[in-house]
């Protein structure tokens, strides 16, 4: 009998085998590896479609820092590069450490030594995820979307007459935008529609479905 997965709460696999994830990053330019379903909702909730992310790296993220006065090696579960604000240093737990524990004391010292790198060390456990548990699966199709058409090309007509569209209306439904280009296939205006969304150029509002027609979108000014 298939052993149920602790993380099967998050994608609703349910099970725990074949757990390691490849998508193809849209931010990162490159396939990145995805070890189990909480780094998954990690990477999807807190990276990949977070505008405010510049570039990241997730998986086992090791990087030699001095510690009383000699080089030590640390491992992250991500490090990610923020547009405006300090570097930030991520690690992924099922739960907080307990206090005085040997995992709890590695985190005071990271986080100790962030302040002295000027970085900001920030943790994560499943309870970081469940308030906006419902968006990782319309996530997750974004992403295999994205991940399946990364080598399309895009007709230019279709990037002009999306572009005018949402320049135009700045907010809007995405039933609107697939009927100003109802002469191109839905698969390819809503691989379009993902890029934009993935590169910060527009935000959705969702919650339990990412393509539905009465899905929002507004340009984003930033």
């Amino acid at each position: 009998m298939q052993k149920k997965s602790k993380t099967a709460a998050f994608t609703e696999r349910g099970f725990a085998f074949g757990n390691i994830w490849k998508f193809y990053s849209f931010k990162a330019g490159k396939i990145v590896e995805l070890r189990n379903d909480r780094q998954l909702a990690h990477w999807l909730l807190n990276i990949e479609f977070d505008s405010s992310i510049r570039e990241f790296e997730i998986g086992k993220v090791e990087r030699a820092l001095d510690e009383s006065k000699r080089e030590k090696i640390y491992s992250f579960s991500a490090i990610v590069t923020p547009l405006l604000s300090p570097v930030e240093w991520h690690d992924i737990f099922l739960q907080q450490p307990q206090t005085g524990s040997v995992q709890w004391n590695e985190c005071e010292e990271k986080r100790l030594l962030a302040l002295k790198h000027k970085a900001i060390y920030r943790l994560y456990d499943d309870y970081s995820y469940f308030p906006r548990k419902q968006k990782i699966f319309p996530l997750l199709k974004v992403a295999t979307l994205l991940s399946s058409g990364k080598n399309i090309a895009i007709p230019q007509q279709l990037i002009e007459k999306a572009h005018a569209h949402i320049n135009d209306q700045q907010s809007g439904y995405i039933r609107d935008y697939l009927s100003v280009l109802n002469s191109f296939s839905t698969t390819t205006s809503l691989l379009y529609f993902s890029r934009l969304f993935a590169s910060g150029e527009i935000q959705v509002e969702f919650d339990e479905a990412f393509f539905h027609m009465k899905t929002k979108w507004r340009k984003n000014d930033q």
